[in-house]
Protein backbone atom coordinates (compact mmCIF):
# COMPACT_ATOMS: atom_id res chain seq x y z
CA UNK A 1 0.00 0.00 0.00
CA UNK A 2 3.02 2.38 1.08
CA UNK A 3 4.27 1.76 -2.98
CA UNK A 4 1.17 2.28 -4.10
CA UNK A 5 0.93 6.02 -2.48
CA UNK A 6 4.50 6.60 -3.10
CA UNK A 7 4.14 6.36 -6.95
CA UNK A 8 0.74 8.09 -7.40
CA UNK A 9 2.80 11.45 -5.49
CA UNK A 10 5.79 10.63 -7.88
CA UNK A 11 2.83 11.02 -10.59
CA UNK A 12 1.01 14.18 -9.20
CA UNK A 13 4.76 15.62 -8.88
CA UNK A 14 5.33 15.11 -12.11
CA UNK A 15 2.05 16.34 -13.52
CA UNK A 16 2.50 19.17 -12.24
CA UNK A 17 5.99 19.96 -12.89
CA UNK A 18 5.40 19.63 -16.68
CA UNK A 19 2.39 21.37 -16.88
CA UNK A 20 4.13 24.54 -14.45
CA UNK A 21 7.64 24.18 -16.67
CA UNK A 22 5.71 25.25 -20.10
CA UNK A 23 5.70 28.60 -20.77
CA UNK A 24 2.65 30.62 -21.33
CA UNK A 25 2.21 31.35 -24.58
CA UNK A 26 -0.12 34.09 -26.53
CA UNK A 27 -2.15 31.91 -28.64
CA UNK A 28 -3.90 33.55 -31.73
CA UNK A 29 -7.70 33.49 -31.25
CA UNK A 30 -9.94 30.75 -32.43
CA UNK A 31 -12.65 32.12 -34.70
CA UNK A 32 -15.57 30.47 -35.71
CA UNK A 33 -18.42 30.80 -38.32
CA UNK A 34 -21.57 30.66 -37.32
CA UNK A 35 -24.84 31.29 -39.42
CA UNK A 36 -28.37 32.20 -38.29
CA UNK A 37 -31.99 31.48 -39.92
CA UNK A 38 -33.83 33.55 -38.36
CA UNK A 39 -34.41 37.17 -40.00
CA UNK A 40 -31.62 39.57 -39.14
CA UNK A 41 -34.45 41.71 -37.68
CA UNK A 42 -35.80 39.40 -34.95
CA UNK A 43 -34.72 39.42 -31.15
CA UNK A 44 -34.13 35.57 -31.96
CA UNK A 45 -30.97 36.69 -33.94
CA UNK A 46 -30.38 39.68 -31.28
CA UNK A 47 -29.72 36.88 -29.15
CA UNK A 48 -27.41 35.12 -30.93
CA UNK A 49 -25.35 37.74 -31.02
CA UNK A 50 -25.39 38.87 -27.63
CA UNK A 51 -24.44 34.54 -27.08
CA UNK A 52 -21.41 35.31 -29.51
CA UNK A 53 -20.34 38.42 -27.36
CA UNK A 54 -20.49 36.70 -24.03
CA UNK A 55 -19.15 33.93 -25.92
CA UNK A 56 -15.90 36.26 -26.43
CA UNK A 57 -16.25 37.96 -23.04
CA UNK A 58 -16.41 34.55 -21.23
CA UNK A 59 -13.41 33.09 -23.29
CA UNK A 60 -10.78 36.19 -22.88
CA UNK A 61 -11.12 36.89 -26.55
CA UNK A 62 -9.66 33.49 -27.22
CA UNK A 63 -13.00 32.39 -28.80
CA UNK A 64 -14.13 34.34 -31.19
CA UNK A 65 -17.66 34.03 -33.45
CA UNK A 66 -19.02 35.74 -36.31
CA UNK A 67 -22.51 35.68 -36.86
CA UNK A 68 -23.83 35.71 -40.07
CA UNK A 69 -27.29 36.38 -40.80
CA UNK A 70 -29.87 34.32 -43.04
CA UNK A 71 -28.50 33.29 -46.43
CA UNK A 72 -25.01 34.86 -46.31
CA UNK A 73 -23.13 31.87 -46.87
CA UNK A 74 -26.28 28.83 -47.38
CA UNK A 75 -29.92 29.39 -47.64
CA UNK A 76 -31.71 29.03 -44.24
CA UNK A 77 -32.80 25.34 -44.23
CA UNK A 78 -29.73 24.03 -45.41
CA UNK A 79 -27.67 25.33 -42.34
CA UNK A 80 -27.05 22.09 -40.65
CA UNK A 81 -26.08 20.22 -43.88
CA UNK A 82 -23.44 23.18 -44.23
CA UNK A 83 -22.13 22.32 -40.90
CA UNK A 84 -21.87 18.47 -41.65
CA UNK A 85 -20.14 19.18 -44.58
CA UNK A 86 -17.60 21.70 -42.99
CA UNK A 87 -18.84 24.41 -44.91
CA UNK A 88 -20.20 26.63 -41.47
CA UNK A 89 -18.30 25.52 -38.35
CA UNK A 90 -21.99 25.70 -36.45
CA UNK A 91 -25.71 27.23 -36.90
CA UNK A 92 -28.25 29.23 -35.07
CA UNK A 93 -31.20 27.30 -36.13
CA UNK A 94 -34.05 25.34 -35.34
CA UNK A 95 -34.32 21.48 -35.80
CA UNK A 96 -37.64 21.63 -37.27
CA UNK A 97 -35.31 23.67 -40.49
CA UNK A 98 -33.37 20.05 -41.05
CA UNK A 99 -33.88 19.42 -44.82
CA UNK A 100 -31.96 16.09 -45.20
CA UNK A 101 -33.47 14.40 -48.28
CA UNK A 102 -31.40 11.12 -47.25
CA UNK A 103 -33.06 10.90 -44.44
CA UNK A 104 -36.80 9.64 -44.27
CA UNK A 105 -39.04 9.90 -42.08
CA UNK A 106 -38.77 5.82 -41.06
CA UNK A 107 -35.49 6.84 -39.94
CA UNK A 108 -36.15 9.63 -37.96
CA UNK A 109 -38.66 7.34 -35.91
CA UNK A 110 -35.91 5.21 -35.40
CA UNK A 111 -33.21 7.04 -34.04
CA UNK A 112 -35.27 8.48 -31.22
CA UNK A 113 -37.37 5.44 -30.43
CA UNK A 114 -35.15 4.99 -27.87
CA UNK A 115 -35.52 7.75 -26.09
CA UNK A 116 -39.35 7.56 -26.37
CA UNK A 117 -39.07 4.50 -24.11
CA UNK A 118 -36.99 5.98 -21.53
CA UNK A 119 -39.83 8.38 -21.51
CA UNK A 120 -42.61 5.87 -21.49
CA UNK A 121 -40.77 4.23 -18.67
CA UNK A 122 -40.37 7.29 -16.94
CA UNK A 123 -43.80 8.10 -17.18
CA UNK A 124 -45.14 4.65 -16.09
CA UNK A 125 -42.39 4.75 -12.83
CA UNK A 126 -44.14 8.51 -12.20
CA UNK A 127 -48.00 6.66 -11.91
CA UNK A 128 -47.16 3.40 -10.18
CA UNK A 129 -44.82 5.21 -7.52
CA UNK A 130 -45.49 8.99 -7.32
CA UNK A 131 -43.55 9.23 -4.12
CA UNK A 132 -40.48 9.15 -6.17
CA UNK A 133 -41.45 13.03 -7.49
CA UNK A 134 -43.38 14.33 -4.57
CA UNK A 135 -40.94 13.54 -1.78
CA UNK A 136 -38.86 17.10 -2.32
CA UNK A 137 -42.06 19.19 -2.32
CA UNK A 138 -43.46 17.00 1.15
CA UNK A 139 -40.06 17.73 2.26
CA UNK A 140 -39.93 21.51 1.83
CA UNK A 141 -43.28 21.98 3.54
Amino acid sequence: MQALRSFAAIIAALSVALTAAQPASAQAPTKLRFQAAFPASSLIFENFKFWAERVKALSGGRLQIETLPPGSVVPPFEILDAVHKGVLDGGHTAAAYCVMPQWSLSTIYRGMAQFMVIQFICLAVIILWPELVLWLPRALK
